[in-house]
């Protein structure tokens, strides 16, 4: 990205003025949102404090919104830019080893904490497997303090995110280094007596899609948590289930997204162990997870 000449008045309106016009390929809106969301990463202030006041921004934060703007220019998300995304009313650290928090995750953890038991102090254990940033957890943390929540992950680059923000939240989620695809070592890292949850956020996308995808998301997010082999894309979803069947309390909920054109597939692979499953439109019609209770009671 060529950027023209700071702007010579180095006041938050010009400022603004200015980012908008090097973002210029981006639409009215977008552009706006991208231009408010650098400024607040030098002043978490509001554009209407930051222009009443005349905020005056330095030499060294226009070369800070500027090497920023280099980086949106080469097609780096702007979650990794920043360093950080919103999700759930939480600020969690984004870096490029974990999948960047999407608007539909938030409702697939409002879905999961709707079948929590209302009761405080009887929620049981819930695992978040495959969980990136920790933002599954960390949410229904917030939510439930008094719900016991571990977050597993295989990836070591995320598992350095979630900690991070673990400490940053101070929210008690036990994170532990598991491979979902591993019966075996999932059983092991269970509690004994069973999670009255599972939730998850697998990858779920087929390799053959990579070629309609952003190249904003193929070039910076992470491949393994992204995308499955064409010939297997249930690959982790069996592979939940069958940690649910071996491991999940009887009556206990198994929440997962999904590829829309495979959610069906779940859900009735499910139903015929004689699961009790419900389906969940997204925000955008589309039929994006699944809520399946496990047969028997607690």
């Amino acid at each position: 990205m060529h950027f023209s000449a700071f702007p010579s008045d180095n006041s938050a309106a010009q400022v603004r003025s200015w980012l908008l016009s090097q973002l210029g390929p981006m639409n009215g809106r977008e552009g706006a949102q991208t231009a408010d969301a650098l400024m607040r990463a030098l002043d978490d202030r509001s554009r209407a404090v930051l222009e009443a006041m005349n905020r005056r921004f330095s030499e060294a934060e226009l070369n800070s919104l500027a090497g920023w703007l280099e980086r949106l220019g080469a097609g780096e998300p702007l979650q990794y830019v920043l360093g950080w995304t919103e999700f759930c009313g939480l600020r969690l650290r984004c870096a490029p080893g974990a999948l960047i928090p999407r608007p539909e995750t938030e409702e697939l953890v409002e879905w999961a904490l709707a079948g929590l038991p209302k009761e405080r102090g009887a929620g049981g254990d819930v695992l978040d497997a495959g969980t990136g940033t920790g933002c599954i957890a960390l949410a229904i943390k917030a939510a439930r303090p008094d719900v016991g929540v571990k977050a597993w992950d295989l990836s070591e680059a995320a598992l350095e995110v979630v900690f991070e923000n673990v400490m940053a939240t101070k929210l008690d989620v036990q994170c532990k280094q598991v491979d979902v695809l591993d019966l075996k070592a999932g059983i092991e890292s269970s509690p004994a007596d069973g999670w009255a949850m599972i939730v998850s956020n697998p990858p779920y996308i087929p390799v053959s899609e990579r070629k309609e995808m952003s190249a904003h998301v193929t070039e910076f997010e992470p491949g393994e948590a992204l995308f499955v082999p064409d010939d297997q894309p249930l690959l982790f979803y069996d592979a939940l289930v069958e940690l649910a069947l071996a491991t999940l309390k009887p009556g206990g909920l198994l929440v997962l997204e999904c590829h829309e054109e495979h959610t069906m597939q779940v859900a009735t692979g499910l139903q015929s162990k004689g699961w009790s499953v419900g389906v969940r439109v997204d925000m955008q019609g589309k039929k994006r997870a699944i809520s399946a209770m496990k047969p028997g009671l607690y």
